[in-house]
């Protein structure tokens, strides 16, 4: 396509219609097993609708001429002197966009947004509030007792808690202290080698883990040409096969 700034007109050229139609034939032929359309028919559009400037709907007339026309010969020349995009390129650029485009959303991953949970930061801060929740533990059957008394002071029927420890002693509350161990307290633990932050490095070294092993060929297998005996004492001991070739 050339952009005519003087005449304020958009000249097309014929690979410019080359770039798009084949998506048209794609089609054509996925509706069809795969076969191609004998002929396209091109109506002469007088105009195309495009939107405006203000979001208002504007339509551009189009000027039709034949490819021997002066104005067809001058495009056709102009459009020569720029280089066609080659199906190499294009994958090329294509395989380019793609890898940008997943190094984006791998970044997205990689980066906290401090809040929700679409990334790696927002599911972790979720993870993180889950495990913080306290979880209740069973109340001792004093502090059924004591619970409650303390909800009813002039409760004088027996519960079915306080009958069934009516015959037991209710011991002194006393500070419960966690029990140490014989040589006194030992002291915080040291952490474990392996709970570093995760690096590059690490994803690195779990990719190469990750890939598959290489196929083994057995024909280019050798042969065990060592015979393992025990003696007297039953040790093992290991010696060459008769037939082992050297």
């Amino acid at each position: 396509m050339r952009i005519n700034a003087e005449n304020k007109t958009m000249d097309m050229e014929v690979r410019d219609i080359n770039y798009i139609m084949p998506a048209y034939v794609r089609s054509y032929k996925f509706y069809n097993k795969n076969e191609l359309p004998g002929k396209i028919i091109f109506p002469m559009f007088p105009s195309v609708n495009v939107p405006g400037t203000a979001g208002e709907i504007v339509a551009i007339p189009i000027e039709y001429v034949i490819p021997l026309d002066d104005i067809a010969v001058e495009i056709a020349k102009d459009g020569e002197a720029v280089a066609e995009v080659t199906p190499a390129q294009e994958k090329q650029i294509d395989d380019k966009d793609e890898e940008i485009k997943r190094l984006k959303e791998q970044l997205a991953e990689l980066t906290p947004t401090g809040g929700g949970g679409d990334s790696r930061g927002g599911l972790h801060e979720a993870a993180t509030a889950e495990r913080e929740i306290p979880i209740p533990f069973a109340p001792a059957p004093e502090d059924l007792i004591r619970q409650e008394e303390e909800a009813d002071p002039n409760l004088t029927e027996a519960s079915p808690a306080r009958a069934a420890f009516a015959d037991e002693p209710t011991p002194e509350p006393t500070q419960r202290i966690p029990k140490q161990p014989p040589g006194g307290d030992i002291g915080a633990g040291q952490p474990l080698s392996n709970m570093e932050a995760r690096d590059v490095r690490h994803e690195k070294l779990i990719a190469k883990d990750l890939q598959p092993d290489k196929e083994i060929n057995e024909s280019e297998e050798k042969p065990f040409e060592k015979e393992i005996k025990r003696d007297e004492a039953g040790k093992p001991i290991v010696e060459d096969k008769p037939d082992a070739v050297n």
